[in-house]
């Protein structure tokens, strides 16, 4: 699942081609059958610009012969955006450098096992370790982010769970309000 809002040209080059990277155009097991995948592209598509955004990824992915594998939910409402949220089995997040990013946490918070990109906060700040145990899993590059949804997809299910408690468990403990606000307040204690 993606929240398109706000993508790059790194979603280009990387996100969409990292979904089924195989030789001489096979298709992975899980890109059909019963266990099939596929890519949900989920956001609000705003003004002009973002329609041609939309636009160039649904291209893309004509061009690569994976439409049957991705579906774009445009300007959903928040309920369904929620629903989608509950089903997911994989969140991306391919932008590059961003300090913070709120979806991430959204995803983390929903149990949803993370693939981000290696740069920024979801590097340093936000899909970090707890208690030595990874919350998520980072990527640089379209093949890193090919193998790290591939270790995803196949992980048994005592395995995912675990890994999705514990990356509720990281978000809701670091990123709760009441943590905000008194991470807030220690700070200014030094000022006032």
């Amino acid at each position: 699942m993606w929240y398109y809002r706000l993508l790059t040209t790194l979603w280009h080059s990387t996100a969409l081609p990292s979904i089924w990277p195989t030789p001489a155009g096979q298709r992975p097991t899980y890109a059909s059958g019963f266990s099939s995948v596929k890519l949900i592209l989920l956001g609000g598509a705003r003004h002009a610009e973002d329609r041609a955004r939309v636009q160039s990824i649904q291209d893309l992915a004509k061009e690569l012969k994976i439409t049957p594998h991705v579906e774009f939910i445009i300007n959903a409402s928040y309920p369904e955006m929620l629903s989608w949220v509950a089903k997911a089995s994989i969140g991306l997040s391919t932008m590059v450098d961003k300090h913070f990013r709120v979806n991430v946490v959204e995803f983390m918070a929903a149990g949803v096992i993370l693939v981000t990109h290696a740069s920024g906060g979801p590097l340093h700040d936000i899909v970090v370790r707890l208690d030595g145990e990874a919350t998520g899993f980072h990527a640089h590059d379209s093949q890193s982010f090919a193998d790290a949804m591939r270790r995803v997809l196949s992980m048994g299910r005592l395995e995912e769970q675990v890994m999705r408690e514990r990356a509720r468990r990281w978000a809701v403990s670091a990123f709760a309000e009441e943590c905000s606000v008194e991470g807030w307040e220690a700070v200014w204690k030094a000022y006032i």
